[in-house]
């Protein structure tokens, strides 16, 4: 699907509803029904609560902890019961008590108890539902109901295996891999209006034009004397917590999912072989910018990424961060659309940060530089940002980009 074909798509209504009812919604309701699932198996006092206190209050619980049990009382894989653990962080807290009650002739169910702890994977599940859901009602669409769909589980515990599948499935159909509308959010993060128009000729030149009905934003606005110069180099991004914004969040925390490594041993008995679209994602961008002869401009170093920026709050003087040979480029500073100085870290201690202003030995036009990174920018090679920065007692605007890995 060719940029422009992509953009007829998400100036249509329509086509949105479509994809709010058609492929949202599916996978929306697959993630709510695990999460309610999980507020099912949990007891009211985790740690505390018996199994058989949580089995008088829900019976058809009892194979998500003991489905898998050996009679040495340990979980086995690929059972119902590691399943439950890894993916609702709700277990037993000692599976070897139950065998050992049982097997002295007691109820097992009353010498254990329910625990449970926050997993990576449950913790995936509500991003994906809390972002799916502020899709939907976004655009007007009713949040997903799934009463029926958790009784249907509960009546048929290995069943869970299958929802788990299909929710599996259903995110990977809507990261920017496969989905025009989430490809779309993800090239918007931060764009000129220029190049957004450039790449999707269905803007028709005009990002303000439909900047309302996509969540479009003003971040950064170069202040230049030539206002069509002014609108052109705008940089545009997503308004919190709306559609391209919440698209753009569940790509990133679907992308982070199946790149951890704990995280894919755990996801591997779902999948032949795990996928990983991050990295085939920036693999295809790669062949894109080499096919574009694109590389990041020569005439500026490129910025530390905001990981490796230093702060005041590290806790010990043994904290790597804290020295003095540092030489981190924060920022390029701006003054009147001309980028004419770098922030550079030189050092840091316990009390401060030490930054200096060091000046270009040429000024670069800031319109100049931002057409010539904005290709690396849109497709997400690279990040841009604004930030402040103090000039003995003037305050001036800096930007930065940075590689994103």
């Amino acid at each position: 699907m060719s940029y422009d074909d992509i953009a007829q798509q998400v100036t249509n209504q329509e086509k949105w509803t479509a994809f709010a009812n058609d492929e949202v919604r599916p996978v929306a309701e697959t993630a709510r029904t695990l999460i309610q699932l999980r507020n099912r198996l949990s007891p009211p006092e985790p740690g505390e609560t018996s199994l058989s206190d949580a089995i008088a209050e829900e019976s058809r619980i009892r194979p998500f902890f003991l489905g898998g049990i050996t009679e040495e009382g340990e979980v086995s894989d690929g059972s119902l019961a590691e399943l439950t653990k890894q993916y609702f962080g709700v277990a037993l807290n000692d599976p070897n008590r139950w065998v050992n009650a049982e097997r002295e002739g007691l109820t097992g169910d009353d010498y254990v108890a329910v625990t449970t702890t926050e997993t990576e994977l449950f913790s995936f599940l509500q991003t994906v539902d809390e972002q799916l859901t502020g899709v939907l009602q976004h655009l007007d669409e009713v949040p997903p109901v799934v009463d029926d769909r958790v009784e249907t589980v509960l009546d048929e515990p290995k069943s869970v295996a299958d929802v788990i599948q299909q929710l599996l499935n259903g995110v990977l159909q809507l990261t920017a891999n496969t989905c025009p509308f989430t490809f779309f959010a993800h090239t918007t993060e931060t764009a000129t209006a220029r190049y957004l128009t450039e790449a999707y000729p269905s803007l028709h030149g005009d990002v303000n034009g439909v900047a309302g009905s996509l969540g479009l934003q003003k971040l950064f606005v170069p202040e230049l004397a030539d206002d069509e110069q002014d609108a052109a180099y705008t940089i545009w991004g997503h308004a919190e917590d709306d559609v391209l914004n919440r698209l753009s969040r569940l790509n990133q925390a679907v992308w982070i999912a199946f790149d951890d490594e704990t995280a894919r041993s755990v996801l591997s008995p779902f999948f032949a072989k795990v996928p990983n679209p991050q990295e085939d994602f920036i693999r295809k961008v790669k062949t894109e910018l080499t096919d574009e002869d694109w590389a990041y401009p020569d005439y500026l170093p490129e910025c530390a990424h905001p990981d490796r920026i230093p702060t005041r709050s590290a806790s010990s003087t043994n904290d790597s961060r804290y020295r003095r040979d540092m030489d981190l480029t924060k920022a390029f500073i701006v003054e009147d659309g001309t980028i004419t100085a770098e922030e550079v870290i030189t050092g840091v201690n316990t009390s401060s940060v030490v930054h200096r202003r060091q000046e270009l030995d040429e000024s670069v036009s800031l319109l100049r530089y931002l057409d010539e990174v904005m290709p690396g920018v849109f497709l997400g090679t690279y990040n841009f940002e604004t930030v402040e920065h103090q000039d003995r007692d003037t305050l001036t605007t800096g930007v930065r980009v940075y590689h994103d890995r």
